[in-house]
């Protein structure tokens, strides 16, 4: 955003204050404590979550086409879609002409929920529409660190969502409409190294805390 800014501001006006999530909130949880889990009937599901604004800029029919194509090919892998947005009813239609039965759409949740519905994830969905890529961090990308969670970026190159994933090795990156990429990732990443990921994700969102906009009170 700073770089976009620049091409009509001088640089050294710029200071950056970075997104931030509560860490003591929002926290690893394991799958056999987590209630949200139990209540819903994913405990044995490796769960692919999307939480939060389902707005037209978001890729999401790709993953609803990841869901289509992992259903023909494994049974571990479990869809939950969370939040609102104009892309909902888009997409619930299309589960349901398609029969997919590994995909499951909930409301917004309250917010004594999230530290259960972010934990209940073993990868995470954070999309950013084309254009939005020098623009935007969605707030969920922290939620997710927080609670340990293995990101799935799906993004155009040059994001600031692909310097994060990268720089702290916390996920994979695709660009939009990678479909066969993403089934292919999530059926041969092993468990060994999406736990490794997991931890990668916990440490990096100590970097993102209330801390970081001291400085500028």
């Amino acid at each position: 955003m700073k770089e976009v800014l620049t091409r009509t501001a001088s640089k050294n006006k710029i200071e950056v204050i970075y997104p931030w999530v509560d860490s003591k909130f929002i926290k690893p949880l394991e799958k056999e404590k987590n209630w949200f889990l139990k209540k819903h009937n994913l405990i044995d599901k490796k769960v692919v979550l999307y939480s939060g604004n389902m707005g037209v800029t978001h890729d999401l029919m790709t993953v609803v086409k990841v869901a289509e194509v992992l259903e023909k090919k494994s049974n571990e892998f479990h869809f939950l879609f969370i939040g609102d947005g104009v892309q909902k009813s888009k997409l619930i239609n299309y589960v349901m002409d398609k029969r997919i039965s590994n995909t499951t759409f909930l409301p917004y949740q309250a917010p004594e929920v999230l530290p259960y519905s972010f934990t209940s994830a073993d990868y995470g969905i954070v999309t950013l529409g084309k254009g939005a890529e020098g623009l935007s961090v969605p707030s969920k990308t922290f939620y997710l660190l927080a609670a340990g969670i293995s990101l799935i970026g799906i993004s155009e190159p040059n994001s600031e969502l692909n310097r994060i994933i990268e720089k702290y090795n916390c996920g994979v990156i695709f660009v939009p409409e990678s479909v066969n990429a993403i089934v292919n990732y999530l059926l041969t990443t092993s468990n060994d190294k999406a736990q490794e990921v997991s931890k990668n994700s916990r440490e990096a969102s100590y970097l993102f805390t209330p801390k970081n906009a001291y400085e500028f009170i």
